[in-house]
């Protein structure tokens, strides 16, 4: 699972529900089932729109792509509530609003664009975060800085960590296992840079980068120095990359993108490193006990502060640091209890990737049977007072009405699937029992459509080409033929392989 942070200035209701860009033919509904797991999207979009427009981001576009091509309901849940509580961490509930929404393709592959490949399409969840703070009305950031490498360094580890607690695919797991991997994570990259800031500049570069054998870091300087002042970020270090000040640009372009990397420019290898058990475990700490609250009460402040702070001890760091949690939190008339950062410490933030229980993958998957029967949505966050006013519940009551509403769900279902096996008892009998002669005609015509229906379904399974069967299911939804293998049944049907099932 790889986690991509995001985000954008208004659209992203009608893109979740309807699902058109303008360079894609197909719906929502045509492309995937939409599976809400918290939240509640008018609400979200509301408070988004509540958002004084100043063209600026006002909302978080999290996405968190998973490689498996099946991923259990209960699976996507835990994931999204773990990933909420850390990233989060540092913020009551009654702070922010969160929706997140999985989409589980009905379209397996479809033709990118913008890069002309055929792309496998895998589940994933989206996670939309209004850019305001409901208490105090400031802007709300929790990520922080993403171009700062502790940042990063932080949440990438926060991204391994949930691979390892959930027995996820690591984007750099994949990339070692096979040459189609390999490819596979270097079109992902590609169609990131493709999303960048003056995206077509880094694909002509890219391009030459390629097709010139450009394979040294001076050649490369060389080449960026053709399209603008050049500058060295970080020079020295590790993370040292290129910024290029394009003409007719007042702003320097970075090229931070893997594909400009030295150990892709010099050996075309992706610098995709997996941290240890030890290096993941002592980064979430660090995220949950230090950098999530300097993001939220030292680096969004005045420079004043900032600077004063980073002249200070670490322990004398960490005494001016919970002095700001406690003075805020006084000041807004939060309750502690009811934080996420409150949940995180209350285990002291010893996250161990031996001691966290592995969860099996269950042996329900998602599919179209298990789809809600309608567009139940819950776990609405945030109880402050947003520029419109949007009113939100409390978080337990919230989650109470929740429960209630998923327990009537599902007694609706029962009671929907109690009803149609009445019915179907009956057959088409639909009125009430008048004379025998009634109750025998009818009980003919509904052992007569049984029959039809087993006759017709008998018919179908014996006459059905599965080559063709799979052929038409390529031609309509992209699926890839050679991905699902053919058996027969007992009866001689043909059944088509599905992830570890066998369906007819």
């Amino acid at each position: 699972m790889i986690i991509r942070y995001g985000g954008g200035n208004h659209g992203i209701a009608e893109y979740l529900e309807n699902g058109r860009k303008a360079e894609r033919e197909y719906t929502r509904d045509e492309l995937d089932h939409r599976f809400i797991i918290d939240g509640d999207l008018a609400t979200t979009n509301k408070i988004i729109e509540s958002i004084e427009d100043k063209g600026q981001e006002r909302y978080l576009h999290i996405t968190l792509s998973f490689a498996e091509n099946e991923i259990s309901e209960e699976t996507l849940k835990n994931v999204t509530s773990d990933f909420r509580k850390m990233l989060m961490n540092a913020y009551h509930t009654d702070e922010y609003s969160f929706y997140a929404e999985a989409h589980l393709p009905k379209i397996k592959n479809i033709v990118d664009n913008k890069t002309g490949e055929l792309v496998e399409r895998k589940p994933h969840i989206h996670i939309v975060i209004p850019r305001t703070n409901l208490v105090t009305g400031n802007s709300l950031n929790p990520p922080g800085d993403l171009t700062n490498l502790k940042t990063q360094t932080r949440l990438d580890s926060v991204q391994e960590y949930l691979n390892n607690k959930y027995n996820l695919i690591s984007p750099k797991d994949s990339v070692r296992v096979s040459d189609e991997n390999y490819a596979n994570v270097l079109s992902r990259v590609k169609g990131d840079l493709y999303r960048e800031r003056n995206n077509e500049v880094k694909k002509e570069v890219f391009s030459r980068v390629t097709n010139e054998n450009i394979n040294s870091t001076d050649a490369f300087k060389n080449l960026l120095m053709q399209y603008g002042d050049v500058k060295i970020r970080n020079e020295g270090k590790t993370n040292q990359y290129f910024a290029v000040r394009l003409k007719d640009d007042k702003k320097y372009t970075n090229f931070k993108n893997p594909l400009f990397s030295s150990s892709f420019i010099e050996k075309r290898e992706l610098p995709l490193v997996k941290p240890t058990p030890a290096q993941i475990n002592n980064n979430v700490s660090t995220w949950l006990d230090k950098t999530s609250h300097e993001i939220k009460h030292i680096y969004s402040k005045s420079s004043k502060t900032r600077e004063h702070y980073k002249a200070l001890s670490e322990p004398e760091k960490k005494s001016f640091l919970k002095n700001r949690i406690d003075d805020y939190d006084k000041k807004y008339k939060l309750n502690t209890k009811n934080s996420e950062r409150t949940q995180g410490r209350s285990c002291g933030n010893k996250f161990s990737i031996e001691s966290t229980s592995r969860f099996s993958r269950t042996k329900t998957r998602v599919g179209v049977p298990r789809l809600p029967q309608r567009g139940l949505v819950y776990g609405i966050h945030g109880r402050g007072k947003p520029p419109e006013s949007v009113r939100i519940l409390q978080d337990n009551e919230q989650r109470n009405l929740a429960n209630r509403m998923e327990n009537r769900s599902h007694s609706d279902s029962a009671m929907r699937r109690n009803a149609d096996r009445r019915f179907s008892e009956r057959g088409i009998k639909n009125i009430g029992i008048s004379t025998p002669l009634h109750e025998a005609l009818f009980q003919k015509l509904n052992n007569d459509a049984e029959r039809n229906e087993l006759s017709t379904m008998t018919e179908i399974r014996k006459e059905i080409d599965p080559e063709r069967f799979l052929s038409a299911t390529a031609r309509e939804f992209n699926v890839v033929p050679g991905e699902h293998a053919i058996s027969k049944a007992k009866d001689g049907s043909p059944r088509f392989a599905v992830g570890n099932r066998n369906l007819n």
